[in-house]
């Protein structure tokens, strides 16, 4: 059966140092970590120069942030003001701690913003359903960062970021509308969105090939495991062209609610995760007042990019 990943992730056993070195998954974890602060250091630079170059505080939201892994790859680009929201109280305990061990390890950073010695001057975190809870009024009573400015009174952001977390929002319409009102409410002028999203053509893709070769609706290796319900893949098949990238329409309310079950050993235990249509959300993203500047394109391929311009 499914685990709602609102309950999951508030389930999830916390690993040590040792079992999280040691586990069969570390490569895999190291190299989207990469990845993703390759990324994240591109568009934070981006908007750094939008904002006035070395001198400008940056703010950032971080939408589904977690237990924080992702709070010192922002730091180390230059974000002075951080806001993390997440679903998961259980998450944030922890983020606290990460918080404080970043702390006592910033004297020892050799590269980037926390290199030189400037940590964040700000982290706020706030308990909320990112996807369900409209955050305007609770970033504002929060005072974080620009809403403590008399003139303003409201919190804006430079850089909006959900890793590998607003895919859950595909769960229904309603709830991606909520998200995309959230990430856009606050985005100043010339801000950037970046987020990461399952390549939901290619796992339709793996579960078809499968089902023609095993007859089967599950693909894996000894790491991960991915596998439809039979109700879901009907989903899936009475609207097979709208999930083999044939289409740039907007799709209508068909391509929200159909999950599939994930599970990564040493992490994550058959947890619901919605595809995302990619057309339907460039088109309402559109609709909020945001142009794709970049993607879909495979995380992957970040830190490829800058492996190659290395060796070059």
């Amino acid at each position: 059966s499914f685990a709602d990943p609102r309950a999951h992730y508030d389930s999830q056993q916390q690993q040590s140092l040792n079992e999280r070195t040691t586990s069969r998954t570390v490569t895999v974890r190291n190299v989207n970590s990469f990845a993703k602060a390759v990324l994240l250091e591109q568009f934070i630079g981006d908007v750094r120069v939008r904002a006035g170059g070395e001198s400008a505080c940056l703010a950032a939201l971080d939408l589904g942030c977690g237990r924080g892994g992702d709070l010192k790859k922002v730091a180390n680009s230059g974000v002075a003001h951080y806001c993390g929201v997440d679903i998961s109280r259980v998450s944030l305990e922890k983020f606290v701690d990460r918080v404080g061990a970043m702390m006592k390890d910033v004297g020892r950073a050799k590269h980037g913003v926390l290199g030189k010695e400037l940590p964040l001057r700000e982290i706020i975190l706030i308990n909320a359903d990112c996807w369900r809870d409209c955050l305007d009024s609770t970033l504002d009573a929060e005072r974080v960062g620009s809403a403590r400015v008399e003139e303003l009174g409201q919190a804006w952001f430079h850089l909006v970021t959900s890793q590998m977390s607003c895919h859950y929002a595909f769960e229904s319409r309603t709830s991606v509308e909520t998200m995309l009102r959230n990430v856009s409410s606050r985005l100043c002028e010339g801000g950037i969105f970046v987020g990461t999203i399952p390549d939901a053509t290619k796992i339709v893709a793996a579960h078809r090939a499968a089902m023609e070769q095993t007859g089967e609706l599950k693909v894996g290796n000894p790491l991960f495991q991915m596998e439809f319900e039979p109700s879901e893949w009907a989903k899936v098949q009475a609207h097979h062209d709208l999930w083999e990238g044939r289409t740039v329409r907007h799709p209508g309310d068909v391509v929200f609610g159909v999950s599939y079950k994930f599970s990564l050993i040493d992490a994550i235990d058959s947890c619901k995760e919605p595809l995302v249509h990619f057309d339907a959300f460039r088109i309402m993203a559109k609709q909020h007042g945001l142009a794709l500047c970049l993607g879909p394109r495979p995380l992957i391929d970040f830190a490829n990019d800058l492996q190659t311009n290395m060796k070059a």
